[in-house]
């Protein structure tokens, strides 16, 4: 049986890019930005005569379309989308996925991560979480910049990688600049059983009781077929 991957690759972080509030048009709910105020105006203030125009709401990042390729190239099924909301999630959970992945790509805050990684949790109690994208990566040469010289780089609380992180609802951090292959050596992992050991596989972050476990190493680039 085909297995089913489901991937959240959100546009906006909803902390760093969020409005307390926005006004919209009764009759189709554009958002009244200043290119639609612009036509709204040039149509007479007829909200009938305004177009819909672009919902970026629907936009999805280039991250989540390539992972999705990706996936389709291994065999698997996916559900791509760029919401979490409570409906959105409760809609993939119906269809169990074998995984889910979080594209950090567009995710610029750790507070709306972890709040992503614990929506996810509270409607998919047993499913893997398996985050990667550019954030996961910046915020490890933090850490390693960190490492370096503690006294220079204190670790701060918006940092991802700090102790009080480590119970985070997550179960598999991909930390590369690609993360390709070894997101497919989890995913060939993962087949074997949940309790499978990924202490070999280069380029995770395994956050657990004790803290965060560091398997970085140099990034392999090649293909795994299961």
């Amino acid at each position: 049986m085909t297995r089913t991957i489901a991937i959240i690759a959100p546009l906006i972080d909803r902390h760093q890019l969020h409005a307390d509030f926005n006004l919209r048009l009764r009759v189709n709910n554009r958002e009244l930005t200043m290119a639609a105020l612009y036509e709204f105006a040039n149509k007479g203030f007829v909200a009938e005569n305004v177009s819909r125009g672009i919902d970026h709401d629907e936009n999805i990042p280039a991250a989540g379309y390539y992972l999705e390729g990706l996936l389709h190239q291994q065999g698997y099924d996916t559900i791509l989308t760029n919401k979490h909301d409570e409906g959105t999630l409760s809609t993939i959970a119906e269809r169990d996925p074998f995984a889910m992945l979080v594209s950090t790509t567009m995710i610029v805050t750790t507070e709306s991560l972890l709040e992503l990684f614990s929506s996810i949790r509270a409607k998919m109690p047993d499913t893997v979480i398996i985050a990667g994208g550019v954030q996961l990566w910046k915020h490890y040469l933090l850490y390693e910049d960190h490492l370096r010289s503690p006294k220079d780089y204190p670790l701060q609380p918006w940092m991802l990688y700090h102790p009080d992180n480590a119970g985070m609802d997550a179960d598999i951090l991909v930390v590369a600049p690609h993360g390709r292959s070894s997101l497919l050596e989890v995913l060939a992992m993962l087949e074997k059983g949940r309790n499978g050991s990924f202490g070999d596989i280069p380029n995770l972050v395994l956050p657990g009781d004790k803290g965060f476990s560091f398997t970085r190493r140099e990034e392999r680039n090649r293909l795994i077929t299961t």
